[in-house]
């Protein structure tokens, strides 16, 4: 039995184009994937993402005219976008009273945005964050990573 099973945990393994969250149960020998989500726009080049022309503004004085740019980059609001929708899902499994304990792995960029959406309660569980892109890893390379993580804090 993994160390894991005996703390009950569940594991979200992220970066900005695939989530993937497991749960340590008793009767695994590794951890098991609970679900998987995609970033379908992770891979798109940024002019695929945006629909039109940017914006175009007047000077306030004169008759001068001009493109506005948007104040973020149109493939890190779908990453912050996706990292809400991550958030919100790991908010509501992590919810459930079985699981004692939660930990966060992800890319270094991406764990930031999914900091910034957890709920409060998700985060006092949170007893590990591993700051790597683990999300090509097998279960047990990630049982193993976080079981060396958590048991050196």
């Amino acid at each position: 039995m993994t160390y894991l099973a005996d703390k009950k945990v569940l594991v979200l393994v992220a970066d900005a184009a695939r989530a993937r969250i497991f749960a340590a149960t008793e009767e695994a020998q590794t951890l098991v994937e609970l679900e998987a989500l995609v970033n379908s726009n992770a891979h798109l080049r940024g002019m695929d993402l945006q629909t039109d022309r940017a914006g175009r503004s007047f000077d306030s004085r004169g008759d001068g005219r001009h493109a506005m740019a948007p104040h973020t980059d149109i493939k890190t609001h779908a990453a912050n976008e996706f990292a809400r929708e991550v958030a919100h899902r790991f908010n509501q499994l992590a919810a459930d009273k079985n699981y004692v304990n939660l930990a966060l792995v992800a890319a270094p960029a991406f764990l930031g945005q999914l900091r910034k959406n957890l709920a409060a309660n998700t985060r006092r569980k949170t007893g590990c964050e591993i700051n790597k892109d683990l999300t090509g890893y097998t279960a047990r390379e990630i049982d193993r990573t976080v079981t060396k993580a958590m048991r050196g804090r």
